[in-house]
């Protein structure tokens, strides 16, 4: 089974200011929230929710959801957004464990 891979740099706006902000993808704390059996095996639920407030005082508040299904293929992702304005969005992949590496490279002889 993979886990979420993200990379670059999320850019955002406040919508109360116009301020810009950024983090960094590689830092979202990423948590399996639910497991769905399906036909090719389980579809999981992963979520980074975060909290950011502006130098204005603004809150906003940030729920990136993505699904893997079947196993180490990303089959979709959602961002809910509150109080600010994506810019710029993250890379992001479902990596594969190294167990399943480990496999691959055993059945394919290397």
């Amino acid at each position: 089974m993979g886990t979420v891979n993200s990379q670059g740099t999320l850019s955002y706006r406040c919508i109360k200011c116009n301020k810009i902000h950024s983090r960094t993808c590689s830092g979202l704390d990423w948590q399996m929230v639910d497991i769905q059996p399906k036909p090719l095996g389980p579809a999981k639920i992963y979520v980074a929710p975060w909290k950011d407030t502006c130098e204005c005082g603004a809150e906003m508040i940030f729920e990136l959801k993505v699904r893997e299904y079947p196993i180490n293929c990303l089959d979709g992702e959602d961002l809910n957004i509150a109080g600010a304005e994506v810019i710029k969005f993250c890379n992001i992949g479902i990596k594969e464990s190294l167990f399943l590496s480990s496999m691959k490279k055993e059945l394919m002889g290397q």
